[in-house]
């Protein structure tokens, strides 16, 4: 079990609430963000992604910049 930010932790929980409520009819948007929520949860729990691999703060960040460069999310 991996030590989270709780910054972190509870800024990827209001990514994911933002995500259900902005974009209701786009499932794209939406999963793009869930996919980010999933990854911060197996991080923080130490179990594997889709990928087999438990993801790194790395990895997250990395899925926040990506989201923010295809600006899915605007801040």
């Amino acid at each position: 079990m991996s030590n989270i930010n709780p910054t972190l932790d509870t800024m990827v929980n209001e990514f994911k609430d933002y995500a259900n409520k902005t974009y209701i009819s786009d499932d794209k948007k939406r999963n793009e963000i869930i996919y980010l929520y999933n990854m911060k949860e197996n991080y923080k729990n130490g179990t594997p992604g889709e990928d087999g691999k438990v993801p790194t703060l790395g990895d997250i960040m990395h899925c926040i910049y990506y989201l923010r460069w295809e600006k899915i999310l605007p801040f």
